[in-house]
């Protein structure tokens, strides 16, 4: 019986991540396809499509890849339920609560994270008023994350026993980040630009090889080829169409032996 919990337990676990990895593959598609979203200091986007459910873990991926707070909102029969995560520099809970709080028929939460509910026709007025408030607390500049260093490791030891104990460490937010690892002096064997801003690149040390994607990065382009490097990453497997693969997430990378040791 315990062995039956257990794996239903762990079926729908990974049902769930199916269903985040769906509505964030069609969120990083939105940003991609709408300049305005892209360019925004912070997201507000709602859908009929969405499940309520795991909504506030996609708005962390968000946080996590752009690092602007990020409200997403699950429709139906006109009245959307949302949640937000956000940046250390902007207490999401003062502001929403100060400047949006008559939009809403429920609300509550702390300075990270919030859960709300909204009539679908009040979605634009808090759009404007919430992308007023970051403004008003962060200013016209994206603020920029430092990046805290988990551990230094070789290419070699980032195998599926590894990611499966890190796996274990989600769901990642706030105040749970997602693991970050350096790994020093690592030779680029190729690099392509994916999706216009990004970099899918090959990494390889003492024969190993892994495979990159690095977001927001394609300007490092005519730089990288042949190139050695220290990367700074979160480590995932990449599952699709059945298969899956080690995937590095690069958060930084430098040339290899730069004076910027400290990220």
């Amino acid at each position: 019986e315990a062995l039956h919990l257990a794996r239903r337990l762990d079926e729908m676990n990974r049902e769930r991540q199916d269903i985040e990895r769906k509505i964030l593959t069609e969120i990083l598609e939105m940003i991609e396809s709408d300049r305005s979203i892209a360019e925004g200091n912070c997201f507000v986007l709602a859908s009929k499509k969405w499940h309520p459910g795991v909504i506030g873990i996609v708005a962390s991926r968000l946080v996590e890849r752009y690092y602007r707070p990020a409200l997403l909102i699950s429709l139906k029969d006109g009245v959307g339920k949302g949640s937000g995560r956000s940046i250390a520099e902007f207490n999401l809970y003062e502001n929403l609560e100060s400047k949006c709080a008559s939009l809403f028929t429920a609300f509550g939460g702390h300075r990270y994270a919030v859960g709300l509910s909204i009539m679908e026709e009040h979605i634009d007025d808090l759009a404007r008023l919430f992308s007023d408030a970051v403004r008003e607390s962060v200013g016209d500049v994206h603020p920029v994350r430092p990046i805290q260093v988990d551990a230094e490791c070789s290419l070699a030891d980032i195998d599926y026993p590894l990611l499966s104990q890190l796996e274990m460490l989600a769901p990642h937010g706030a105040m749970n980040p997602e693991p970050v690892l350096r790994a020093n002096n690592v030779s680029v064997t190729s690099h392509t630009v994916a999706g216009g801003s990004h970099l899918r690149l090959s990494v390889s040390e003492n024969g190993t090889d892994r495979e990159c994607i690095w977001f927001n990065s394609a300007r490092y382009f005519g730089s990288l080829e042949g190139s050695r490097m220290d990367i700074l990453f979160t480590p995932q497997v990449n599952r699709w169409r059945g298969g899956s693969t080690i995937q590095l997430k690069i958060r930084d990378a430098v040339p290899a032996g730069s004076s910027k040791n400290e990220h």
